[in-house]
């Protein structure tokens, strides 16, 4: 974790001082809300299936944020965020649920404070401004969970109280994912496809077999970008 903290802030480091400052920049502020589906124990991934395979809409939940966010160069922008997110699982909903012989499900709900690095590889331009991007990004954060609602028939044996969680730690997590805005003089509207990968076992409240895996959860976020302030000199580049 250590290694890829610095990695992050080494080429954070190095896009700034080749690029445009922050304080320079093209300056946006950013609402976004979306869907997302959660794998983990419950959600799939002890099953050998993938989660996408698992995904049913009534275990989708919703989260939302906002974020600010500094345009480095013309393809490089740097985003503080924090979020709200909801996540929920249930083994019924497996497509192999047949396999089990409890019925166990979980929601719990997550705060989080991070930041990404976006690389736009496409941008279109139309007198000499960019009108849409195209974009990677990833980032780095720590969610802090609330109490889990764990539900469990039957019970959970007390020979798994060592496995059991309902109030997860604080944790750190990486997220990556592929992004697309169109800018409106002011104003940008975007989509967001997105991974997170979690360094908790216990989002979902149960960690199986003494053995740690983390969660992860995917989903996609529809996002609102007010300008707050425009960029001091034009960026030569496209």
């Amino acid at each position: 974790m250590k290694k890829i903290t610095l990695l992050f802030l080494g080429i954070l480091l190095v896009t700034g001082l080749s690029g445009q400052t922050l304080l320079g920049s093209n300056q946006y502020l950013q609402f976004f809300g979306g869907i997302n589906v959660y794998s983990g124990e419950i959600g799939g991934s002890n099953t050998g299936i993938s989660f996408l395979d698992n995904w049913n809409l009534p275990d989708s939940r919703w989260q939302a944020g906002i974020g600010y966010k500094f345009s480095l160069s013309n393809r490089v922008n740097f985003r503080l965020l924090g979020q709200y997110m909801r996540l929920a699982g249930n083994t019924q909903n497996l497509k192999n649920s047949n396999k089990f012989s409890y019925v166990r499900s979980f929601e719990s709900q997550l705060f989080e404070a991070g930041a990404n690095l976006e690389y736009s590889f496409w941008n279109i331009v139309k007198a000499h401004q960019i009108r849409t991007q195209t974009y990677l990004f990833g980032g780095l954060g720590l969610m802090f969970g609330t109490k889990v609602d764990f539900k469990s028939d039957p019970p959970i044996e007390e020979s798994m109280t060592n496995m059991i969680n309902f109030n997860p730690n604080p944790a750190p997590y990486i997220t990556a994912g592929l992004g697309f805005h169109g800018n409106f003089s002011a104003v940008a509207i975007g989509l967001e496809f997105w991974g997170q990968f979690m360094m908790s076992d216990f989002v979902d409240g149960i960690r199986y077999y003494n053995t740690s895996y983390y969660d992860f959860s995917a989903g996609v976020s529809l996002i609102f970008s007010l300008r707050t302030k425009k960029q001091t000199e034009c960026f030569c580049d496209y």
